[in-house]
């Protein structure tokens, strides 16, 4: 019977290859799609079981770090590069994003005072409205300042 409503499309199953820039990566499919709205869009569909294969044409060892992070829900902060974040913007890592907005901010002591009643939507909200996105930051080179600071922080 039909009822007039489209289908729902179901999010596809198993394992996924990758062709990173030339390097293959095998993840499985809800990994990729819980974390990430690039591969979430790409991978609802007709809703396959079987291994796909498909290419993104991005820096393999930035989206390293970026599966390990999708894996793990971690990440260390070193291995936090300007590609990291501008490849984790472009997937729609929003976890990792909003985080490096957070943690920008404090660093650099602008953006709302960071109280109790200040939530992270708030201080991301601040982050865009200053800088208008990761990208934009890292355009107008505020990333190696905010590394100078974050990685040697004054003595209190």
């Amino acid at each position: 019977a039909e009822s007039g409503q489209p289908m729902a499309k179901r999010q596809r199953r198993g394992r996924v290859v990758l062709d990173v820039g030339g390097e293959k990566f095998v993840a499985s499919a809800s990994t990729l799609a819980s974390n990430s709205r690039y591969f979430s869009a790409l991978l609802s569909g007709d809703g396959t079981d079987g291994d796909e294969e498909f290419y993104v044409d991005q820096d393999p060892a930035a989206f390293r770090v970026l599966l390990d992070y999708m894996r793990s829900g971690m990440v260390q902060a070193a291995e936090v590069s300007e590609r990291v974040l501008l490849l984790a913007e472009f997937l729609g890592i929003e976890r990792l994003v909003s985080a490096a907005k957070i943690r920008w901010l404090a660093h650099l002591g602008r953006g709302p005072h960071l109280f109790d009643d200040c939530s992270d939507a708030d201080i991301v909200a601040a982050f865009d409205a200053e800088y208008g996105g990761i990208s934009e930051a890292i355009g107008a080179c505020l990333f190696r300042t905010f590394l100078a600071i974050a990685m040697n922080p004054s003595p209190v």
